[in-house]
């Protein structure tokens, strides 16, 4: 049986994912309006939105599968979003993206057992 704060949790990490995916494009596109003049920071910031969102999308659908080596990396993946959110000047959508990110965290902790629990196939 599929725990609600199990697809809770994929929703979010869904959501983070895509966050960042439209994040990159907007970065892209230089639609941010706190952009510097750096050509190259601008790229580097969008490509790495890029990964970021692409790694997290990659960590959903291996945790629909109940991964354990994707359970840990999701785990030490958002953890070291939320610490790199914190280290930014903390604004209003900065800690709402913090908070969709530790959600999701805290559940799979919570639920540790039931992910590195292999199911039993009759």
């Amino acid at each position: 049986m599929i725990k609600k704060s199990f697809k809770v949790s994929l929703i979010l990490i869904l959501l983070i994912a895509f966050f960042w995916l439209i994040f990159s494009v907007i970065v892209a596109f230089g639609l941010h309006p706190a952009l510097p003049d750096s050509k190259v920071y601008i790229w580097v910031l969008a490509l790495l939105s890029f990964l970021t969102g692409s790694f997290l999308l990659f960590l959903y659908f291996l945790l629909r599968s109940r991964n354990k080596i994707a359970y840990y990396l999701t785990i030490i993946f958002l953890f070291l979003l939320t610490i790199l959110t914190i280290m930014d000047d903390l604004g209003v959508i900065d800690f709402i993206v913090l908070m969709i990110t530790l959600i999701p965290v805290i559940l799979l902790i919570k639920d540790r057992k039931w992910y590195l629990h292999k199911p039993e196939y009759s």
